[in-house]
């Protein structure tokens, strides 16, 4: 007589957090040379002017005092950015919960907006941060990604640099993340450090077989 064979196939659905929780991106500008320095120095970039100036000797720069610092004579609009964030982890946009960053600037008519570049587009938040104007970083400055406000941001390095209009954000993974300084004149001395991107774990399904 054969025997009949039973076959059990049971199959479990598992969640699990990916490997990026709190803090996804931190960066000091620590500079140890004694001189100011190339931004590239810490994988950051610059772009000026209304055609998007590459990394232009003027400024911006990684200053001696640990920090981004452009002066008086720089063209305006600056964006300074990086794309450590997409090198480091892969991170949705839909899980970034804070943008921080500490200001210092001269006066208190500079006009700094927090950009992203998200699913090869770029965006700029509308929410903006003046400044003290006592010179030092003295201001600590958050945005709540998930609850801004938005334009586009039109930006093609050696092409072309400016502020769009309003736009929702897409989804997509984060490729980039930087400061727009969208002042309408030359700008005066300005200081940015403490670049902070905190997000919060992504769920995601697995599919477990087991025979």
């Amino acid at each position: 007589m054969k025997k009949k064979v039973l076959s059990c196939v049971v199959v479990l659905l598992g969640c699990w957090s990916a490997s990026y929780a709190g803090v996804v991106y931190t960066n000091g500008f620590l500079n140890t040379t004694g001189s100011d320095i190339a931004l590239s120095n810490v994988n950051w970039k610059a772009n000026v002017g209304a055609t998007a100036v590459a990394n232009p000797a003027s400024g911006p720069v990684l200053s001696v005092n640990d920090q981004i610092f452009w002066s008086p004579g720089v063209v305006t609009p600056v964006l300074v950015w990086t794309e450590d964030i997409a090198a480091t982890n892969i991170v949705s946009i839909g899980n970034v919960t804070n943008f921080q960053f500490t200001l210092g600037t001269q006066n208190t008519n500079e006009a700094v907006k927090i950009a992203i570049k998200v699913n090869n587009a770029w965006y700029v938040s509308r929410t903006v941060f003046n400044g003290n104007g006592d010179n030092a970083l003295t201001q600590t400055n958050k945005l709540a990604v998930q609850s801004a406000v938005w334009n586009t941001l039109n930006f093609i390095s050696g092409s072309v640099l400016s502020e769009g209009t309003a736009t929702n954000m897409g989804s997509g993974r984060v490729q980039a993340i930087g400061l727009f300084d969208a002042s309408t004149t030359i700008t005066n001395r300005l200081r940015i450090d403490n670049v902070i991107v905190e997000a919060s774990p992504e769920a995601r399904l697995g599919l477990y077989i087991i025979r």
